[in-house]
C-alpha cells in the first residue's frame, strides 16, 4: 500500500489514499463536501456523528435526465382545491442515516414555493410539498444529484402495505392493553359474585374479538392463501393457535367455565406477531428498495405509433415502443436496428456489445446508442426481471424450505398431542369441559410464539448484517436456499477489488493540453466503462470540463473503446493491448497519452474467500479482464490455476 489507511472526510469509508494529503477516497466526495461547505450546510457531518454514508463515487458528475418528473408534478399540482399546495411521493436512492434525510430538507428548501420535504430513511421514500406553479422539481432533481442522491419514480405499493400493517399493530397494541387490564382482577383473586365482574369479562372479550377481526385476520387469511399455494407457512400455526384459543374462550365464556378464558392471551399473542412481522415486512421493503437504487426503474413506455407515454402495465407481447439513449430496456424485447447496450447491471461486466437486429435485449439492458431507437417487447411488464427484482412479493406465497418442513413435523405434532391428550383425559374423568380445556391448553401452549417474533426478529438482524457488506435479500426464503450452497463465483471489478481501478501514474494527464484534456472528460463523462469512471472523477479533481466538446456525437465502440469526432479530427479511448496500457488517448491516430491502472483488493476479500473455502464452499474468479491482471488477483487471493477464468464475456 503506497500510504496507511484513511477515513474519507466525506462519506466515513475507509480507503488506501495514493498520497498522504488524500482526505477522500472518491471524487464525487470531494466534489460533494465542497459543495456542503461552499452552501453552509456543516451541520451535515454534526448530524451524521460517526456513521457511514454511500461513497457519492461519480453520480454527482453522471447525467441524468429528470424530465419524467415534470408530467408527475403537473399531474400532482391538476389534483384537489386550487388553493391547496401539490404534494407528490418520489423515492430517493443514497440516503442512510438523519443526517441525509436533513441535508434533502435543506436543498429542497432552496427551490422556489418550496414548503416541505419528507424523508423515510428506511422505505427510501420521499413525500414533498410545494406552490403549485413555482417549484421546478426537475432542477431539484439535479441539484439533488450534485450532492450524491437520485431521485426516482415513486416505489411499488410495498410502502401502502407497510402503513396498513402499521396500524393493524397499534390498533391491536390498544387491544392486547385494554384485555390485559380487564383480566388482571382475575389473576389477582376478584370473585366471580363481585359486581363488575361480570363487566370486566365482557370487556376483556370484547377486546379479544377485536383483535381477531383486526389481526388475527391477517394470520388466518395469509395462512389460508399459502395453502391454497400448496406451502406450509408459519402463518398456518399461528393461525390455529390464536384460532384455538379464541373459539375455547367463546365457548368457556358463554358455559362459564372459567378454565377456558384466553381473550387476553389472544390480544396479547396477535399484537406480538404483528410486531415481530412488521418489523420483517419493514426490512424486505427496504432491501427492495435499495436494489432499485441509481437504476432509474422506468415506470412508462412510449409506443412506436407516436401516441402518448402508457403504464408499464399495460405492456404487452409484440407491442412496439420506443427507448432513449440511456434508458433502461423494461422488459426481454427483440431489437429492431443493431445497437449497443449496456449489461453491467445484470451481468457485472461493464463491455457493451451491439446486439443486432432481430436480437434480444435483456430486462435491465441500458441503451448506449446515439439516438432514439425501436424494440418490440416479447414479455409483459409483470413478467419482465426488473418487476420481479423490486416488488415488494407476499411471504406466503414465497414461504421457506426449512421454516416448513419444521412447522409440517410441529404441527403434526401438535395435534396429535392435543387429540391424544383430550381423548385420554373424557375417557378417564368423563368430564368433556375438562378435555376440551387439556386439548384448547396444548394447542395455546404450543403456539410457536418464540418462533414468530424470533424468525422475524432473527431475520432483520441478519439482513441489518449483510446490508453492512451491501448484500439485500429481497424474499425471506433466502435464508434457507443459502444453506444449500456449494459454489460461489465471484465478478472481479466492483465486487472482490474495489469498483474504481487506481491510476498508477497521473503524469500523462499533467502532460495533455487543455483541448485533449476537454476531449478526454467528453470521452469519459457517459461512458460505465470503470477506466472511463476512474479517468472521469481525476479529471474533475483537476476541474476539466467537456465544454469545447459539449456539441459532439460521441459512440462507444464495443471491446475497443469511446469515439469522439469534431470538424474532422477523430478523438478515441482504446485498449493500447499491444503496449500493455489499460487505456490510450488519441487524436487522428496518434497516441498522445496512455493510462495504466491497477486493481486493488477490497478490505477483508482475502479473508472472506478463505473463509468460504474453509466452509467447503468452491470459490471461482470470473472477469473479462487481460489474463495478466486476472492472475494477480486470483493469485493476492490464493486461487489455484483451475479457479480463475480471464476474457469472459458476460
Amino acid at each position: 500500500m503506497s500510504a496507511q489507511k484513511k477515513t474519507c472526510e466525506h462519506c466515513a469509508t475507509p480507503f488506501y489514499p495514493k498520497g498522504e494529503q488524500e482526505r477522500f477516497c472518491c471524487s464525487g466526495c470531494e466534489h460533494v463536501h465542497r459543495l456542503i461547505h461552499d452552501g453552509g450546510l456543516e451541520q451535515f457531518y454534526d448530524l451524521r456523528g460517526g456513521s457511514r454514508t454511500r461513497p457519492v463515487e461519480t453520480l454527482a458528475f453522471e447525467h441524468r435526465d429528470y424530465s419524467w418528473i415534470a408530467p408527475l408534478a403537473r399531474a400532482a399540482e391538476s389534483e384537489g382545491d386550487a388553493g391547496e399546495p401539490a404534494t407528490m411521493t418520489l423515492s430517493v436512492s443514497g440516503v442512510s442515516c438523519a443526517a441525509c434525510v436533513w441535508l434533502i430538507e435543506r436543498v429542497f428548501s432552496h427551490q422556489p414555493g418550496a414548503l416541505r420535504a419528507e424523508t423515510d430513511a428506511a422505505t427510501g421514500a420521499l413525500n414533498l410539498t410545494w406552490e403549485r406553479g413555482r417549484c421546478d422539481l426537475p432542477e431539484f432533481g439535479r441539484d439533488l444529484q450534485s450532492f450524491g442522491y437520485e431521485l426516482g419514480p415513486p416505489g411499488d405499493t410495498s410502502g401502502e402495505r407497510l402503513d396498513m400493517l402499521a396500524k393493524r399493530v397499534g390498533l391491536c397494541a390498544a387491544f392486547a392493553m385494554n384485555a390485559m387490564a380487564f383480566t388482571l382482577p382475575r389473576y389477582l383473586g376478584m370473585p366471580p359474585t363481585f359486581a363488575l365482574a361480570q363487566l370486566f369479562e365482557l370487556i376483556a372479550a370484547a377486546s379479544a374479538v377485536l383483535s381477531m377481526a383486526v389481526g388475527g385476520s391477517y394470520f388466518i387469511a395469509r395462512a389460508i392463501r399459502a395453502l391454497r399455494h400448496g406451502i406450509i407457512h408459519i402463518d398456518l400455526p399461528i393461525a390455529l393457535g390464536v384460532s384455538a384459543a379464541f373459539a375455547g374462550s367463546i365457548l368457556g365464556w358463554f358455559a362459564g367455565y372459567a378454565p377456558l378464558l384466553y381473550f387476553d392471551f389472544v390480544a396479547i399473542f396477535i399484537f406480538l406477531m404483528l410486531g415481530g412481522r412488521w418489523l420483517q415486512e419493514r426490512t424486505l421493503a427496504r432491501n427492495r428498495n435499495r436494489l432499485a437504487d441509481r437504476q432509474g426503474i422506468p415506470t412508462q413506455f412510449r409506443p412506436a405509433d407516436g401516441t402518448k407515454p402508457q403504464s408499464l402495465d399495460l405492456l404487452r407481447p409484440n407491442a412496439a415502443y420506443l427507448l432513449r439513449p440511456g434508458e433502461l430496456v423494461p422488459v426481454a424485447s427483440k431489437v429492431v436496428r443493431e445497437a449497443p447496450f449496456g449489461l453491467g447491471w445484470i451481468s457485472g461486466e461493464a463491455e457493451s456489445p451491439p446486439i443486432p437486429s432481430g436480437g434480444v435485449a435483456p430486462s435491465g439492458a441500458v441503451y448506449l446508442g446515439d439516438s432514439e431507437t425501436e424494440l418490440v417487447a416479447r414479455e409483459a411488464w409483470d413478467n419482465a426481471l426488473l418487476r420481479r427484482l423490486t416488488k415488494g412479493g407476499s411471504s406466503a406465497e414465497q414461504g421457506n424450505p426449512l421454516i416448513a418442513k419444521v412447522i409440517t413435523v410441529y404441527i403434526t405434532l401438535i395435534l396429535l398431542l392435543g387429540h391424544a391428550g383430550s381423548t385420554w383425559w373424557f375417557l378417564s374423568t368423563g368430564d368433556a369441559a375438562r378435555a376440551l380445556q387439556v386439548a384448547v391448553s396444548l394447542f395455546v401452549v404450543s403456539c410457536p410464539c418464540a418462533l414468530g417474533v424470533a424468525l422475524p426478529l432473527g431475520e432483520r438482524i441478519a439482513a441489518s448484517r449483510a446490508a453492512h457488506y451491501g448484500a439485500y435479500p429481497r424474499r425471506p426464503n433466502f435464508w434457507g436456499r443459502l444453506s444449500k450452497v456449494r459454489k460461489a463465483l465471484f465478478d472481479k471489478t466492483g465486487t472482490l477489488t474495489l469498483g474504481r481501478p487506481i491510476l498508477t501514474d497521473t503524469k500523462p494527464l499533467s502532460n495533455l493540453s487543455p483541448e485533449a484534456l476537454s476531449a478526454l472528460a467528453r470521452l469519459t463523462e457517459s461512458s460505465p466503462h470503470p477506466v472511463s469512471r476512474a479517468l472521469s472523477e481525476e479529471l474533475a479533481a483537476r476541474r476539466a470540463t467537456a465544454q469545447d466538446f459539449e456539441e459532439c456525437q460521441v459512440s462507444e465502440v464495443p471491446g475497443h473503446g469511446v469515439r469522439l469526432v469534431q470538424q474532422g479530427t477523430t478523438w478515441t479511448l482504446e485498449r493500447d493491448d499491444r503496449a500493455l496500457a489499460d487505456a490510450a488517448l488519441t487524436r487522428d491516430g496518434k497516441t498522445l497519452a496512455r493510462f495504466h491502472f491497477r486493481d486493488q483488493l477490497r478490505e477483508g476479500a482475502f479473508e472472506e474467500v478463505q473463509t468460504l473455502r474453509a466452509s467447503g464452499i468452491a470459490c471461482y474468479l470470473m472477469s473479462g479482464d487481460r489474463k495478466e491482471k486476472v492472475q494477480e488477483i486470483a493469485s493476492k487471493l490464493g486461487l489455484d490455476q483451475d479457479s480463475w477464468r480471464a476474457r469472459m464475456t458476460p
